[in-house]
């Protein structure tokens, strides 16, 4: 599936593509493998946690299909580790230590992964086409 959102996409479409959905996947898999051991320092799980955040923009860069038209800048740059960072506050891990972070996480996925980002990416398609 080609992640660029355009003029054509529904709602739908659009939120799958904003989603970094390979890294958040990564990120709980490694949460997984950490967790067999007994109390992972807490500086492991923000160091793991750092890493898939910036990685995110790159991965998505990286992955782009080659008859995919080219991505707007903002989508891989903005979008991606910032939907990695809400997604994140559900998960656990480095942020499980901040009372918080679920509810802000849950609060902050349904606003942003499914209202803003779809909106804000098909208007712009629209606009731009």
């Amino acid at each position: 599936m080609s992640r660029s959102v355009n003029k054509d996409d529904g709602y739908l479409e659009a939120l799958v593509k904003n989603m970094p959905s390979e890294m958040v996947a990564g990120y709980l898999a490694v949460l997984g493998f950490l967790s067999a051991a007994d109390g992972p320092p807490g500086w492991l799980l923000w160091l793991v946690w750092g890493v898939f955040l910036a990685a995110t923009p790159f991965y998505i860069w990286l992955v782009k299909p080659e008859k995919e038209e080219k991505r707007r800048w903002w989508q891989i740059w903005i979008f991606s580790p910032v939907s990695f960072f809400i997604w994140s506050l559900t998960a656990g891990g480095a942020w499980a230590s901040v009372s918080w972070a679920g509810l802000a996480g849950g609060v902050l996925v349904i606003l942003f992964s499914a209202v803003i980002f779809p909106l804000v990416s098909m208007g712009i398609a629209k606009a731009t086409s």
